[in-house]
């Protein structure tokens, strides 16, 4: 297993019975609290949950994401925080079943009232998010994928014989159409490929924290890329959110009328990235210390993995008391990412008073002389310059709110101090 699968503690195994017909119980334990527990029928026989699914889990979202475990067919009950009720999911090779609760899942951002086959989609409850995918071949070269940002665009078929109106979302209060004709069905399969396709798109430019370390485990796509020319230096994502989205019909936008509720339904973009890009402004994490900080591990370890070695200069600015509190997993930063004669200097800021004592100015910041994140506790006495401010809760939650006051809420990317202390050891060893 690679150093940056094991945020994965060594299963416990516990054979008391937690519900009738169910005895065998191995946990695994994730980081800080993030459990997964595989539940063997009794009568199923002790080692017929052995076969290997081929599908893995993976934690992309909240605040202590990161981690992955390959799956092996079976029953698993997922925790993700001390006490709360548990998620169940059934495994047959590669075939993925969740089950409602009183949580409130949702699957692509729509809450289930009846068991469901996960497929493709993203699992969201409790400020975390899953995906449930085929297991990667570590000894393959990693993949590649396209940065090109021309998006589809969708043909509308002629639709003979049928009344056709100017679609315009939001124009109708009918219920979608169901009992569609091939034709019809074809053209709406169309729009939902061209938006998976743009998901994928941003979720493969800014990734999560799963698949950022396993990139990083890989030395792939896109790590030690970016440098000052690159549209996308010192960007990262910061949270995952839901986002309005409008399919590319080009010229023709002339559709059946009883499609239209059909097409509107299809224009949400679920679970993409919403990123900080701090050439554009400074980034504020405002939040609990544990959302904050898991925050801003994320945001360092994207930052020293992406952009180009010697082209930053990182440094966290904190005070003594939070020092090694918060900050002693940072001894394992690699030392060309904090070197004073590196280009462009990114200062992570512990509390605006760590900026006063440290003698920070900021007329540097607003001048883009050096860039900042700040973490606080809250907005008092926070400056107004910031590009963004995410807003960070315990319960994994997040608020993004630009310089216009526009909000997007969805679900904050954090990881634990020994995921990103695995990741910092690993970037140096890939750096040469």
């Amino acid at each position: 297993m690679s150093p940056l699968e094991d945020p994965i503690e060594s299963p416990k195994e516990n054979s008391r019975p937690i519900r009738d017909g169910i005895s065998d119980v191995v946990t695994v334990e994730l980081d800080d609290g993030f459990q997964i527990s595989g539940l063997e029928s009794a009568s199923e026989g002790r080692n017929s949950h052995r076969k290997r699914s081929g599908t893995e889990i993976r934690h992309v979202a909240g605040l202590d994401a990161g981690s992955r475990l390959s799956l092996i067919n079976g029953t698993y009950l997922i925790v993700t925080s001390p006490g709360s009720q548990a998620i169940e999911i059934e495994i047959e090779d590669s075939t993925a079943i969740i089950k409602p609760n009183d949580l409130g899942i949702t699957l692509d951002g729509i809450v289930i009232d009846t068991e469901e086959v996960v497929g493709e989609r993203v699992i969201s409850v409790n400020g975390n998010s899953f995906t449930i995918r085929t297991e990667r071949n570590h000894s393959s070269k990693p993949s590649r994928f396209s940065r090109n940002k021309k998006r589809k665009n969708i043909q509308v078929p002629k639709f003979r014989l049928k009344e056709k109106v100017t679609w315009i979302y939001g124009d109708t209060d009918e219920s979608p159409a169901k009992d569609l004709d091939e034709e019809s069905q074809e053209f709406l399969d169309s729009i939902a490929d061209a938006r998976n396709l743009d998901a994928a798109t941003q979720r493969n430019l800014h990734p999560d924290p799963e698949e950022f370390a396993q990139r990083v485990d890989t030395k792939g796509e896109e790590i030690f890329s970016r440098n000052p020319s690159d549209n996308n230096f010192l960007r990262w994502s910061i949270s995952y959110a839901n986002l309005p989205w409008r399919p590319n019909l080009g010229s023709s936008r002339e559709i059946p009328r009883n499609l239209h509720a059909n097409v509107d339904e299809l224009c949400s973009i679920p679970s993409v990235p919403i990123t900080a890009n701090l050439t554009k402004g400074p980034l504020a994490i405002v939040g609990p210390a544990e959302a904050r900080y898991a925050s801003a591990r994320h945001a360092i370890c994207s930052l020293v993995g992406f952009q180009k070695v010697g082209s930053i200069d990182l440094k966290v600015i904190t005070t003594p008391e939070n020092s090694e509190t918060f900050w002693g997993w940072t001894s394992q930063f690699p030392s060309w990412a904090s070197q004073a004669d590196n280009q462009n200097r990114v200062v992570i800021v512990d509390g605006m008073r760590a900026f006063d004592l440290a003698g920070l100015h900021h007329k540097k910041v607003i001048n883009r002389e050096m860039y900042m994140i700040l973490l606080a506790e809250d907005e008092t006495d926070l400056p107004d310059y910031f590009d963004i401010k995410l807003n960070v809760s315990e319960d994994g939650s997040a608020a993004a709110v630009n310089r216009a006051n526009e909000q997007i809420e969805g679900i904050a990317l954090g990881v634990g101090i020994r995921h990103a202390t695995r990741l910092m050891q690993r970037l140096d060893q890939i750096a040469d």
